[in-house]
Parts: C-alpha cells; structure tokens; sequence
C-alpha cells in the first residue's frame, strides 16, 4: 500500500477554463493562518505565476513571515496552475503565457533543445501575454474576490524569469489590475529587450503600482556563460531606472541585486525581501536597496 501524499494545510484547487486563452487552468488557494501578533483587516492577495514550481515555498514563507513575528500582514496566495505534471508541457504553456510577443532566436532555440523521446521537435507558441492577462483580469480576480473575504486594495503579483516578464509587462499594461508588482529575475531580453521600450498604457499617478525588481549577483557571472547572455542584473536594472523616468515615483520602482544567489536560488530570497518592501516599507524593509 502506498503512503498517502503530502499536502499543504488549508489550501484547496480551483479548475478553471480560461475563455481569452481557451485552455485549462488550476487555482490553487492557501488561505492565511493565525499568527502570534493579531492580524489587522482582511488579507490581501498574493497572485502566484509559475504556482506549479514554486507554490509551496510562496505558502510556507507568507505564512511564517505572518505568523511568528507579524513581518507580513495575512496573504490569501493564489497560485495560477497548469493542471499537468509534465515539465516539458509546463515550459511550453508558460512560454505561450509569458511572452508579450514572439521572439524568432528563442523559437529555434527551444526547437533544438533536449525533450522528451516521445515529443518532436517543437518551437513553443509565444505571444500570449495580453490573452493571459485578461482571463486573469476576467476570471481570476473576479473569482477570488466573490469566494474569499480579502482585502481588495493591496494585491501583489509575484513571478520569476519568464513570469517576471509578465509582470513587468502586467505593470506597464494593466497597471489598474494589482497594487504591486514582484518580478525576480525578470526576461527582459526578450525579442531584443522590447519590454525595456515599451511604453506605459495610464500615465496617471494613481495607476502607478509600486514594483520591486530583483536579480541574483551570480546571475552574469562569467562561469554560467549561457546565463550570463540573458543579461537578468543589468535589465531588472535598468528596468527601475526607466520605471522613474516614466514618471513611477523612486520609491515606487525598486531594484535590488542581492549577492550570492543564482537565478534559481534568488527566488524565495527575492520574494521574502520583496514582499517586505511593498507591504511594510521602512525599518522592516531590507537595508541595501538600489534604484
């Protein structure tokens, strides 16, 4: 007989079709627990890209930050999930809801990549970033706002890599849609960096969300060259810089290298300190921060 499952307490699964992307997707919803300090209001929500990579340590995390010692107000996280385990299928539906646009290089990259025995030679389906964004905006928020007791001010969408991309591309095109914007590590050289030009769609102040960007200080060191190359420090960089140049106040577009972690360990560290600075700014928040 096999033991039974691991899985994580006070959190359920959603299925859900997304009518803009027509396809099928997971919500996966870990509620907040109760913690030593008493928590103030309702929580807020914590929008979850990659949930079928990284759900697990956005749950715990939250919840320990919020229950020890009060670091965090109470988070709903609400990952957004593939309702497959197959890593090979999860790259090519992320990479189709990422991308704002279709990158010619990275296509026949990805075509000669090593995949499974089974799967032929693929270039993954790109540029559906806008449909994305608007089952979100359509379905997602809807959804857990009419199921939850949340907060609806003061929500947060949190991705890495190509899920950063999103949601820098979420911050420039449906600033209206979250209060905050965390991307780690975000794929800025994607189809020659045009998320880096790209043009804001409100330039009204109050439809500015505060955005913390993050990258590891191994992320362009020389002994990982095929990283390296995708330039992730220099971007997320410059990134905050033109944030301020559109008009985003300094405090309002954060960026921070955080040394010692590579693009996959810089995760959990940038989403710890990250979420610090957009829901407790001041003594609280991380000392060494750039813009």
């Amino acid at each position: 007989m096999s033991a039974p499952p691991v899985t994580i307490p006070d959190s359920e699964v959603h299925p859900v079709h997304a009518r803009a992307v027509d396809d099928d997707f997971e919500l996966w919803v870990a509620n907040p627990q109760q913690g030593f300090v008493p928590a103030q209001g309702r929580p807020r929500v914590l929008y979850v890209l990659d949930a079928n990579l990284v759900f697990g340590t956005v749950v715990e995390m939250t919840r320990l930050m919020h229950k020890l010692y009060g670091e965090l107000p109470p988070l709903l996280v609400v990952g957004i999930a593939y309702p497959t385990r197959d890593g090979f299928r999860q790259g090519l539906l992320r990479t189709r809801d990422f991308t704002p646009s279709a990158d010619a290089g990275f296509g026949a990259m990805s075509a000669s990549l090593p995949r499974p025995e089974t799967v032929e030679p693929v270039e993954p389906p790109m540029g559906g970033a806008d449909a994305f964004l608007r089952f979100v905006e359509e379905q997602v928020v809807p959804f857990v706002r009419e199921r939850f007791d949340v907060d609806e001010e003061g929500s947060t969408l949190f991705g890495s890599s190509m899920g950063g991309l999103l949601a820098v591309h979420a911050l420039l095109r449906t600033p209206h849609l979250f209060d905050n914007i965390l991307a780690v590590s975000p794929a800025l050289w994607w189809n020659e960096g045009a998320t880096l030009r790209a043009e804001p769609a409100a330039h009204d102040q109050i439809l500015r969300p505060r955005a913390y960007l993050a990258a590891g200080g191994l992320e362009e060191a020389a002994h990982v060259p095929m990283l390296a190359r995708f330039r992730l420090i220099s971007n997320a960089r410059a990134m905050a810089r033109r944030l301020v140049d559109l008009g985003w106040a300094t405090e309002r577009a954060t960026f921070e290298e955080i040394p010692g972690e590579t693009h996959t360990s810089v995760i959990p560290a940038a989403l710890t300190r990250g979420l610090r600075v957009l829901h407790t700014p001041g003594p609280s928040a991380p000392e060494s921060r750039e813009t």
